[in-house]
């Protein structure tokens, strides 16, 4: 049970983030900054179904090699 709950952990964090920012979308720019200069001024921008896109991928990718490590 315990390996089980330690594989679907990032499953669930996918999850709470895309209900966080559904309930909080009016609290979110978009676009969104994605990259900052040497000066610390944003220079890079998507939007923010995009960000959200490759956030997820990026945790479905990291979830799946924690699973893979986990079993």
């Amino acid at each position: 049970m315990k390996r089980i709950l330690l594989a679907s952990s990032p499953i669930a964090l996918v999850a709470a983030l895309w209900i966080f920012v559904d309930q909080n979308r009016a609290r979110f720019p978009d676009p969104v900054a994605i990259h900052w200069g040497i000066s610390g001024a944003p220079d890079g921008f998507a939007s923010l179904e995009s960000q959200l896109v490759l956030t997820t991928a990026t945790l479905a990718l990291v979830g799946f090699l924690w699973a893979t490590v986990v079993f």
